[in-house]
């Protein structure tokens, strides 16, 4: 029977609502487990509750006296704060008939006998309910602080004033329960005065419902400084819920939702002032809930749902992108209307990468069937690696891994010399063709040492060994490949010259580093290809034998891991763009005759006994005119340059 295309397959259906299932998990748990986007989530949701805000008068019920700058310049001393003026404001504040009297101020030390006493006379006499703050040694009091504050506050309401931040990123958002241990139980500061009033306090731990006063910068709440309250008329503060407590520039402001706002609280907020918001949501009765409403979940299912029924769907691409769009608005929008009602929004940030996996995998699953793997990888390299290997590739396909990963390799670079000159001289068949056979002849030793091909640019080869498959002995490899090529390129070389033609010699160079491999590129065209620091370095090791007149130059991790061949040292090359130096040595085919004296001749040289050296080079010259580098070495030497650091001004 024949399927039409938008009839999907019960294992396509399956894999879908695994996905789905998935999905959901992730937005609803990954702002509890992963940080970065639990701080994400709680930006969005501040930014939301800042400009989302409407503007209301000031509260009627609540009043803040503050303790200023101003009030602490008459002092003698500014803390603890005079409890002379705080029995002054005490009594001035009973005489105006308030509700309840509520201080956010720690009394956790003695001051002045005689006034630690009235204070304490002038608080028992209020006739309304007094709530005084408190904190313990888990909150870095001392012994001694603690059981002072614990004496003279026992017989008044406390509340525990300690502020939780609740997340990770220091915002204030809840309204903590307060205090336990196994010998007490003490309301939070907030609570403790609802409790104080006759308001029960809530089953389950809510948010804040921060608020906003008539205009972007008023506060929701009257304040009047300490020092005036006794001025002030009787009727202003009767039957006020009034919070005392300081509002000090840089003492006890912590940050709040409101940080967005661009106004009122987005430069902090006095410890008080988050205690009466705190407290007007529990009096009013609409703290934001703590997340036990299944509204964001519902939301969340329907249009993860909506994705991937359009994703699944044979439309137009336009279609489909405008339906995604749609519902990308809706989300945010409906988080928006969530907000201004106090309903928790859905996590956001999460929902948006929920939907769009889900259209990625709505696409994938239904869109497109399973990829043709070995095709791909026969297509991609049976040009550029040996049989063997693309049969390892084809038996098992994970170690070409899509992306990137970061692996050991061993790199060969190489390059004829003259090969611009040379390519002017002659037709363009002709240079091809001979192209071609010496391109040929060159990947075949690439292939035939387990090399892949990494790309040809014009004349010039990159070869990688170690990647994609596995090969313990990939430097030994290289060096080996590396020299058959060096061997295979000079008989080109002699061959081109019979015929009349300049052909250049072929540089080569070796490096063995840690580079990032795999497919790299866009999604209508990329190459198996490596690039870092490693691949530099072995392009630029080809280059530098125009300096020493050597056809091939490898580095010392090279040398570090081919014990059993043979090296010449050349120098500690400082290259261009470097700092420091690099070990390089020329590999050899065989024994050289002259090692000997070489290493005698190099080891003066970087002893710094100019004489010796240049006595055991001269001896090898003229033995051997045509060593190119012992003569680099006589021309420095003569130069005055000593020594077997070398700085290569070209690449």
């Amino acid at each position: 029977m024949l399927r039409s295309k938008t009839d999907i397959s019960w294992r396509d259906l399956c894999l879908l609502c695994c996905a789905w299932a998935l999905i959901l998990l992730f937005v609803f748990g990954a702002n509890r487990v992963i940080g970065f986007i639990a701080l994400v989530e709680n930006t969005l949701e501040d930014f939301y509750s800042s400009i989302m805000l409407p503007y209301n008068p000031q509260n009627d019920d609540i009043i803040i006296v503050t303790i200023t700058e101003n009030t602490l310049s008459q002092f003698d001393y500014r803390s603890p704060v005079d409890r002379s003026f705080l029995k002054q404001l005490t009594v001035a504040l009973s005489s105006a008939q308030v509700r309840a009297m509520a201080f956010d101020i720690l009394f956790d030390q003695k001051t002045e006998p005689e006034k630690d006493k009235d204070f304490l006379k002038a608080l028992e006499a209020a006739p309304m309910p007094i709530i005084i703050a408190w904190a313990g040694v888990e909150d870095n009091l001392t012994n001694a602080q603690a059981s002072f504050l614990n004496a003279y506050t026992k017989n008044f309401i406390r509340g525990y004033v300690k502020l939780g931040a609740g997340n990770s990123d220091g915002v204030i958002r809840w309204i903590e329960k307060g205090f336990q241990n196994e010998s007490q139980t003490i309301l939070s500061f907030p609570y403790s005065i609802a409790d104080a009033i006759g308001v029960k306090p809530l089953a389950e731990r809510r948010q804040i419902s921060f608020s906003l006063g008539p205009d972007s910068e008023a506060s929701p709440f009257k304040k009047y400084e300490a020092q005036f309250v006794r001025h002030l008329p009787p009727e202003w503060l009767a039957g006020k819920i009034v919070l005392v407590g300081a509002d000090l520039p840089h003492s006890d402001r912590h940050r709040t939702p409101l940080r967005y706002s661009g106004g009122y609280g987005s430069k902090g907020m006095a410890g008080v002032e988050i205690h009466a918001h705190a407290l007007a949501s529990i009096v009013s009765g609409n703290p934001r809930s703590s997340g036990s409403t299944y509204v964001p979940f519902i939301v969340i299912i329907i249009l993860v749902s909506l994705i991937i029924v359009i994703s699944s769907r044979d439309l137009n691409i336009f279609v489909k992108l405008s339906l995604f769009t749609f519902v990308f608005i809706s989300m945010w929008g409906i988080g928006a209307l969530l907000n201004s009602q106090y309903i928790p929004i859905p996590p956001l940030f999460s929902a948006s990468i929920g939907l769009i996996l889900s259209a990625i995998i709505g696409i994938y699953i239904c869109g497109r069937r399973q990829r043709q793997q070995k095709k791909f990888i026969s297509n991609a390299f049976s040009r550029y690696v040996s049989a063997e290997l693309l049969k390892e590739l084809q038996r098992d396909p994970e170690k070409l891994k899509l992306g990137g990963e970061k692996r050991e390799i061993s790199l060969i670079f190489t390059d004829i010399a003259g090969f611009t000159g040379l390519s002017e001289e002659i037709s363009p068949d002709t240079l091809v063709g001979i192209l071609n056979k010496y391109l040929d002849g060159m990947s075949e030793i690439v292939l035939r040492h387990g090399g892949v091909i990494d790309k040809y640019i014009g004349d010039a080869i990159m070869a990688t060994f170690n990647a994609p498959n596995d090969c313990a002995k990939h430097p030994l490899n290289a060096v080996k490949c590396a020299l058959d090529l060096d061997e295979f390129s000079q008989s080109f070389c002699d061959r081109s010259e019979l015929i009349g033609m300049n052909w250049g010699i072929t540089r080569i160079g070796v490096h063995t580093a840690t580079a990032i491999v795999g497919n790299i590129g866009g999604s209508v065209r990329f190459d198996y290809t490596s690039i870092g620091d490693a691949v530099n370095t072995a392009a630029r090791l080809e280059g530098i034998n125009k300096l020493f007149g050597t056809r091939a130059c490898v580095s010392q991790a090279i040398v570090e891991s081919c014990p059993g061949l043979h090296f010449r040292p050349i120098g500690e090359l400082v290259l261009k763009g470097k700092t420091e130096a690099l070990k390089i040595y020329e590999p050899l085919k065989n024994s050289y005759t002259h090692m000997v004296t070489y290493e005698e001749a190099y080891k003066a040289l970087e002893s710094g006994r100019e004489e010796s050296a240049i006595e055991a080079f001269t001896k090898i010259i003229n033995q051997n005119r045509s060593d190119v580098l012992v003569q680099f070495h006589i021309n420095r030497l003569k130069r005055g340059e000593a020594g077997v650091l070398i700085k290569a001004l070209e690449k």
